[in-house]
This record gives structure tokens, sequence and C-alpha cells, in this order.
């Protein structure tokens, strides 16, 4: 008997430090793949600044599929439109997302462009840009660390929040040197709503607006 409890009990310590070695690993693979998913991103982002053989209308093209897949607009554009999201009949929440996608690509985008002719053919990602670890964010979401360097001043924090859908990784917010760039939206977007009074169409309708200052048709 008490050799049977003690085989039970030398099984039970081995499956623990398997499990354990197991739980281990796993985190290690999410960090490692949260980190080659930034990576990646800032990567593709460089390629096409990089291009002076591309037409910047083309490269906005490019950064918008970039971000198309690298980001969830849907629960961006859900969070920082609050209850007016939830209000909203299906045919208002794909008007708001497509004109969201809009602007953040032609302010965003039209910003990159600016400066890409001074970019160096030659730099590479990790000239640049810099992962500098990984921490939990709530129950179900990563934070990537990172900084961009810049030349004779103190380099930019960037904290890329992800969310795993379907197993695969897509960034939620952006917090540059601590601030939270959905939360920004939020607010604006809540004076946006209360100015026109109109809900998530009046909200659509100045984020239309903002789009065509920026990139006029």
């Amino acid at each position: 008997m008490h050799r049977v409890q003690a085989l039970l009990r030398q099984i039970a310590a081995a499956l623990f430090v398997v499990l354990a070695m197991e739980g281990t690993a796993h985190a290690q693979s999410v960090d490692t793949r949260a980190q080659a998913f930034v990576r990646d991103g800032i990567d593709q982002v460089l390629e096409v600044l990089k291009d002076r053989r591309t037409s910047k209308p083309e490269k906005l093209a490019k950064l918008r599929a970039i971000f198309r897949v690298n980001f969830d607009h849907q629960t961006i554009g859900r969070f920082a439109a609050g209850r007016h999201y939830l209000h909203a009949s299906p045919v208002e929440r794909r008007r708001y997302l497509k004109a969201l996608e809009d602007f953040v690509v032609s302010s965003y985008g039209r910003r990159m462009l600016k400066y890409s002719e001074q970019i160096d053919k030659r730099l590479k990602a990790t000239d640049l840009f810099k992962i500098t670890g990984t921490s939990p964010a709530g129950s179900r979401d990563i934070f990537v660390h990172s900084h961009i360097n810049r030349l004779l001043l103190k380099p930019v924090r960037i904290s890329w929040r992800l969310r795993r859908k379907q197993s695969k990784f897509r960034i939620v917010d952006v917090a540059i040197v601590g601030i939270s760039q959905i939360l920004l939206y939020r607010s604006d977007f809540t004076s946006e709503i209360r100015r026109r009074r109109r809900g998530l169409p009046g909200l659509t309708e100045g984020l239309i607006a903002k789009t065509g200052r920026v990139d006029p048709k």
C-alpha cells in the first residue's frame, strides 16, 4: 500500500513538472510570437516607406492593407464610440468603421509618408526600432514594449496591446510614452458626438470631414 502511494506521489510530481514546463514553454511561445508579430509589422511599414519607385497613393494603399491586417478596427472602433456603437444599426456601424479606417490611414499614413524621403534605403528596422519586452494586459491581452530611436533625442516608448482572435494577433491599442491612443480617440469622439448631437452617424460625418481635410479628393 505504501509503495503504491509512493508511486502515485512520484507520478503526480512528474506530471506537475511536465505541466509546469509546458506552461512555461507556452508562455515563452506566446511572448515570442507576439514580439515577432509587431516586428514583422514594423518591417512591412518600413519597406513601404523606403520604396522610392512607388507613388504616394500606391504607398497609402499598401499601408492601408498593412493596417487592416494588423489592427482590430472593429474592437478599436467599438470602444472608441462607446454606447453609441451599441445603439447603432449594422449599416451605421459599417459606415462608421469604414470612415474610421479612412481617417487613420489618411492622417497617420500621410504623416509617415511625409518623412519617407528622409529614410535611408539601407536602414533596417533594427536600426530604428527595438523591442524591450512583454507583459500581460488584463486576462486575454499582451503588451509588447518597444522604443523608437531618434537621432540626438531620447527614444520614444511605444507599447502595443495585442489580442488573439482565432489564433491570430491583432493590435487593439497603442500607448505612446504611456498615453493610450484608444482612450484619446474615445475622448475626441465623445466630444464630436456631443457637438453634432446625432449619435454614431454624426461621428461618422465628422470623421469623413476630417479625412477630407487631410486627404482632399
